[in-house]
């Protein structure tokens, strides 16, 4: 009754033009493939009637990654070339020539001016490409370099004389991942995590779990703006809009987080969560959100104990489904030890934490380091939150004659340091330095933090441009419009790529029944969000190990000269180091 000839010209010509001389045929329908659909091919008598099935060529407005959308890259094609694209297959190939041009630029290192690029690392960085935007659809590579959208349509050709009208004539589709423009309805069946169902106009729910009340209430509130930016930015989801709800409050604290955690599970349909400010907070909250099948992206938590020691060993908070795109602080650590020891020649360092995952994680981190450089770390000591007299705890570093005093931790321990380091005989010559936590506008406004040195994430963003093509620049513009001053804190940014890379993972994987329903299954959330890579994020492009650190791990240090200006204290880089640069 039918007959599927999947070949080219010119053999098909030949069969199509005969079947008409062979008896038993005249009734037989003819199914060609996309190798046939063609204009020469369209052109012939004998083809009129028939099927087509191939590549569904439905790209509308779809942007590829330079925000060039088909019918703008048709419009220079025919311009070009002086004829519109004669078969099916022109902007797969542009697709793939991006995806090979930025697996070049993501693995490529300079070095003395030359640029290598590894083989296996390219292999690697192809391998791993996910929810990369193409003029096609997403694209997302399995184990053996299947990467296309995998969207087909059947076509049916009624006119000779209309090529481009018959290959527009869609009578059925399909696609795998059910984001197709018609998508045969499914029936969706949950995996191992469950899945979250999103009623036809109902939201696409996220939640925010931050730090907004509280001595460091502007740390959260920051990262609060950073979200709100990014959903509006982002945009709806199949047509479904983006509902933050009302942020949680993780107090930095690990009962904060646990409680903010609480809350938010029990609260239906959130599909994951923006969070926490504070790693103390993460460390109580992850367990939480991952045995409810949930996801946690932090744009702020540095400590190891969240994700791994860099060397393939898990660190003891850490939990399935939790990611960041704040840096690792083994990164930071190591790079305020090299800073010390080998920029400023110093070899005798104090440490002073307050016993949280954060500020003890860093504290070891560069004291380990130093002394691997080949320093002694004369005093490793700690303060308690809430603790008001620091006379103690000074006394007894001054006892040991550092050179310089590493104190990763926040306010307001972190002000009594500095403010009752004078009262101290001993510290008269002590370089004081303090990480993120204290790169903040009320710290730097302090007369006695002037002349310290602060570790952090490497804040020159510039023209970095997010997912959605918002530059750095352009988010500051709209930032101080929206919230009427600059951020206060460093992490914003971060928060926003972590806040992308949760809709941009949530959107890859939605799946629309046949009533209409967008599923959200959870396991294949957590699986997009861990095949993250290649990922364009304002702070650097971003890609995610095994154990959620998704960060551009770029650090900075900066030298604080001036409390009547922040913004250029926080812009003074003096010593810098990426892994990936």
């Amino acid at each position: 009754e039918i007959v599927y000839f999947p070949i080219f010209q010119p053999e098909g010509d030949f069969i199509i033009q005969q079947a008409g001389g062979v008896a038993g045929l005249e009734d037989t329908i003819w199914f060609g493939a996309d190798g046939l659909l063609v204009d020469a091919f369209l052109a012939l008598p004998e083809s009129e009637g028939m099927y087509f099935s191939g590549p569904d060529l439905r790209f509308g407005a779809n942007q590829g990654l330079t925000g060039t959308n088909y019918g703008d890259f048709l419009t220079r094609y025919e311009a070009d070339y002086g004829e519109t694209p004669p078969a099916a297959f022109h902007a797969h190939t542009y697709d793939a020539t991006m995806m090979l041009l930025s697996a070049i630029d993501a693995v490529a290192v300079v070095e003395d001016g030359t640029m290598h690029v590894d083989r296996q690392a390219l292999r690697d960085e192809l391998d791993s490409t996910s929810g990369f935007a193409g003029m096609t659809g997403t694209l997302a590579c399995d184990a053996f370099g299947d990467c296309g959208a995998q969207a087909i349509s059947i076509v049916e050709h009624l006119d000779i004389d209309d090529p481009a009208a018959s290959k527009a004539n869609v009578v059925f589709s399909f696609s795998p991942t059910g984001d197709a423009p018609a998508v045969e309805a499914v029936e969706f069946t949950p995996g191992p995590l469950g899945a979250t169902a999103i009623a036809p106009g109902g939201a696409v729910e996220i939640r925010a779990l931050q730090a907004i009340s509280g001595d460091v209430a502007f740390l959260g509130d920051d990262q609060v703006r950073g979200i709100e930016l990014a959903i509006e930015d982002f945009g709806d989801i199949n047509g479904h809009s983006v509902n933050l709800g009302t942020p949680e409050d993780d107090l930095c604290s690990a009962e904060g987080g646990q409680a903010g955690a609480q809350a938010i599970v029990a609260q239906e349909g959130v599909i994951g969560v923006i969070g926490t400010t504070c790693s103390g907070a993460a460390a109580a909250a992850s367990p939480l959100l991952s045995a409810a099948g949930m996801v946690l992206l932090s744009g702020s938590n540095t400590s190891p104990s969240l994700s791994s020691d860099l060397e393939g060993t898990a660190g003891e908070n850490y939990h399935p489904g939790y990611y960041r795109t704040a840096h690792n602080d083994l990164f930071q650590g190591a790079t305020a030890a090299r800073f010390a020891f080998e920029e400023l020649g110093l070899t005798k360092a104090a440490a002073i934490h307050d016993g949280d995952p954060y500020t003890d994680g860093l504290a070891t981190a560069f004291a380990n380091a130093f002394a691997e450089l080949g320093g002694e770390v004369v005093v490793y000591t700690a303060v308690n939150k809430g603790d008001t007299d620091m006379t103690a705890v000074l006394t007894e570093v001054a006892a040991g004659g550092p050179e310089i005093v590493y104190f990763p931790i926040f306010q307001p321990e972190g002000d009594f340091i500095i403010q009752q380091v004078g009262g101290v005989a001993g510290l008269e010559d002590t370089i004081w330095f303090g990480a993120d936590g204290l790169l903040v506008d009320a710290f730097l406004a302090l007369p006695e933090s002037e002349g310290m040195y602060f570790s952090g994430p490497d804040l020159r963003f510039g023209a970095n441009a997010g997912a959605t093509g918002t530059t750095y620049d352009e988010f500051l513009v709209r930032y101080e419009a929206d919230y009427g001053e600059t951020p206060p804190a460093a992490f914003h940014a971060h928060t926003y790529d972590a806040t992308m890379m949760l809709l941009s993972a949530i959107d890859a994987v939605a799946v629309i029944d046949a009533e209409g329903t967008m599923w959200v299954d959870r396991n294949d959330l957590r699986r997009e969000l861990e095949s993250t890579s290649g990922f364009p994020g304002m702070i650097g492009t971003l890609a995610c190990d095994d154990f959620g650190d998704c960060g551009s791990q770029a650090i900075s240090i900066v030298e604080h000269l001036d409390i009547d200006d922040p913004a250029a204290s926080k812009a003074n880089v003096v010593f810098s180091f990426s892994p990936n640069d």
